[in-house]
């Protein structure tokens, strides 16, 4: 089968409403002398002397009744390029930066891909990289639970109480299952409702690294009882509840980490903007596309790799009575962890603030000094939804003084899955009084309404 690419190039008249090539003669004559291209009789000869087949043809164009003689004066311009092997990759890239060059140096021309062979290689590339993902992941949920709780009876009670749809029965672990139900199965948070915004997990999270800070100061008279009250609530009151919580990460080494590259990972390829949708629906896919994806595979590959190592080489010891019935019977009300799942008013949406707790030496060189605020997760649709950032800053103020207007929420510079938020220019202000929540002190980050101010 002929590996193809192929092109549409559209030449309109220039502000002189005169057109630069009236043959394809005289366009592979400008091709040649503008790029490193060579055209011959009927192949390209690149510059280390592979040969790629070729056809240029004009497309005859009756006039159409529009008034705009630009239109009806263009000229249409169909390049077919046949390879011999998907092999020859980067040779297509090179034609391809070579045309796409060509074309941006006029004003009046332009070029549509109608067969895009780059995008076809590296799609199947990726694809593979994300099978291999999909069976990592059942592999390890499948091993470590299924060794510690000597049966698979906690997939059918998983299966029941997620509502995960179920397509099939099979030999292999957790068969049956979409891809896209493993961050399900993995990070839904049970039994704790999700209020006002309020992502347990992360609450829970943030509860332990805040208190490690109050209490690693070496001086513990130093530390607000109140504020440290505050921390050791927030842990009690919002422990994780997730299936890689209460039955996997504490038997895998490094499994906090793991934890947070799985997540991301999954949710990236599970996303309707992440590259399986992409491929799937024959997005525009390149060389930086699959380098990104495989960069991050690679990673999360080693991580589960040595966490299963770790895991197989000690003893392992099976789930209490306890825990064993949990697993049975904890998940049957599932709970939703995201305020993407609620239903919310326009009105609220209008001035939906996020929340971020600072301390005074970052606030004031990050939130005021540089006009951003960064390493933070946020969900996709969230990212869409919220309008405004403020600043909850710590002892001696506790409050609310300043809040400003998002320009732009872009990721992070330091971690895959977090994100930046980017202030709109002269939007930052000052409260004329402190305001304060009605909610507990927030820990982690949180969406609310101005109104709640």
């Amino acid at each position: 089968m002929d590996i193809i690419s192929k092109y549409l190039i559209i030449e309109r008249p220039n502000s002189s409403k005169k057109l630069l090539y009236s043959s394809e003669n005289e366009l592979i004559k400008s091709l040649q002398k503008m790029t490193t291209l060579i055209f011959q009789e009927d192949s390209i000869v690149i510059d280390n002397g592979k040969r790629v087949k070729y056809g240029l043809k004009h497309i005859q164009k009756e006039a159409g009744k529009s008034d705009d003689d630009s239109e009806n004066l263009s000229r249409f311009y169909v390049l077919t390029l046949t390879f011999d092997s998907d092999d020859d990759i980067e040779q297509f890239e090179l034609i391809d930066k070579e045309m796409n060059n060509f074309i941006e140096s006029f004003n009046n021309m332009s070029m549509l891909i109608l067969e895009d062979v780059i995008s076809q290689y590296y799609s199947k590339k990726a694809y593979e990289l994300i099978h291999i993902i999909e069976n990592k992941t059942r592999s390890l949920i499948a091993e470590v639970m299924y060794l510690k709780s000597d049966n698979m009876d906690w997939e059918k009670a998983l299966t029941k109480s997620l509502g995960i749809r179920d397509t099939g029965k099979g030999e292999k672990p957790l068969d049956g299952k979409y891809f896209s139900d493993l961050t399900k199965l993995l990070f839904t948070i049970y039994e704790d409702d999700t209020r006002d915004g309020y992502d347990p997990r992360e609450l829970f999270v943030g509860g332990i690294k805040n208190l490690a800070q109050l209490t690693n100061n070496g001086n513990l008279a130093e530390v607000d009882p109140e504020e440290l009250k505050n921390y050791v609530k927030q842990v009690q009151e919002y422990a994780p509840k997730s299936v890689w919580d209460r039955y996997i990460v504490d038997y895998l080494e490094g499994g906090v980490t793991l934890s947070n590259n799985l997540k991301n990972i999954l949710e990236l390829l599970s996303s309707s903007k992440g590259p399986r949708n992409r491929i799937a629906h024959n997005k525009f896919f390149r060389r930086k596309d699959y380098e990104s994806l495989k960069s991050n595979v690679e990673k999360l590959l080693e991580s589960i790799s040595k966490a299963v190592d770790s895991f197989e080489s000690n003893v392992v010891t099976s789930y209490s009575n306890e825990d064993s019935n949990d697993i049975k019977s904890i998940f049957i009300a599932t709970q939703e962890s995201s305020l993407d799942k609620k239903e919310i008013s326009t009105s609220f949406l209008e001035d939906l603030t996020i929340v971020v707790p600072a301390r005074q030496e970052g606030f004031k060189q990050v939130f005021l000094g540089e006009q951003q605020w960064y390493d933070i997760r946020i969900s996709e649709d969230n990212r869409d939804m919220i309008k405004f950032i403020a600043a909850y800053e710590t002892a001696p103020v506790k409050g609310i003084q300043y809040i400003a207007e998002i320009d732009d929420i872009v990721p992070s510079d330091n971690y895959v899955g977090y994100w930046k938020i980017k202030f709109k220019k002269d939007t930052l202000k000052q409260y004329e009084e402190k305001k304060n929540l009605k909610q507990v002190f927030p820990q982690e980050i949180l969406f609310i309404h101005l109104k709640n101010c």
